[in-house]
């Protein structure tokens, strides 16, 4: 049998089975639950299916390794409408490693991540000593596993300038590592998250690189003179001197 023609069948099953355990769940308080183990079960075919095209395979023995995917496939489906409440195990198991795949990136990385935010924290409390009214600011200490949820920290200003510093975990999947969000904006970032600010920086760490770097949305405090990129090991010179710098210019401002 052709190639191609095994792998239509091989998605025809996997659509079939979707579709009807779909209808079968879809008033169920486990539907979202399975749909992890499910979605795992799509990327490990596909990734098998990929490897095929990729080998040195002749079309025979490739359309045997085909076969083998699709019996397979056929026999885990039987098996998965069977046994329930052995696969609410599975997706427990699922999101216990995923929650430790988590919390070992959040501690590789805990000091690259924590450091601006401690840093923020000591520099605004140095300045209201000197300063009334005080900087009302709000920065949480990061949990074990800042990776689950949003973490935002908030500095209010004024009315017309309010930071919030906030994780992004996106960036793990393609770069290996959590990124940050330095937003200013006329609003508060707690009751409208989504909002963007007048003025982003959005700051990656590369580890294939090394490098730690930074880019400018909207550059209203108008910085100058800065390095856009530093090797991860002076992460904590180049926190410096972005913080520093820009509290610097929001300062300014606000005498203006």
């Amino acid at each position: 049998m052709n190639f191609y023609v095994i792998i239509g069948i091989i998605f025809i099953a996997l659509g079939t089975f979707f579709t009807y355990y779909g209808s079968y769940v879809s008033n169920k308080s486990d539907k979202k639950e399975n749909a992890l183990i499910l979605q795992t079960k799509i990327n490990d075919v596909v990734d098998k299916i990929d490897s095929i095209k990729t080998s040195d395979l002749n079309s025979s023995e490739s359309n045997a390794k085909l076969n083998e995917i699709k019996n397979e496939f056929m026999n885990w489906a039987n098996d998965f409408n069977k046994n329930q409440e052995m696969h609410k195990i599975e997706y427990k198991k699922a999101i216990l490693q995923i929650e430790e795949k988590e919390i070992e990136i959040c501690n590789k990385w805990r000091k690259q991540i924590e450091y601006p935010f401690i840093t923020l924290r000591n520099l605004i409390d140095a300045i209201n000593k000197n300063r009334k009214p005080s900087i009302q600011y709000n920065i949480p200490s990061l949990p074990i596993n800042y990776c689950s949820g949003d973490i935002i920290a908030t500095i209010t200003f004024s009315k017309d300038y309010i930071w919030s510093l906030s994780i992004a975990n996106n960036s793990i999947k393609d770069y290996g590592a959590p990124s940050l969000t330095l937003s200013i904006a006329n609003s508060d970032p707690l009751k409208n998250y989504r909002s963007k600010g007048d003025v982003e920086y959005y700051i990656f760490i590369y580890p294939d690189q090394n490098r730690i770097c930074f880019r400018v949305n909207n550059n209203k405090l108008a910085l100058t003179g800065l390095k856009d990129s530093a090797q991860i090991t002076e992460y904590k010179k180049f926190f410096d001197i972005l913080l520093k710098t820009s509290l610097e210019r929001q300062l300014a401002i606000l005498t203006k």
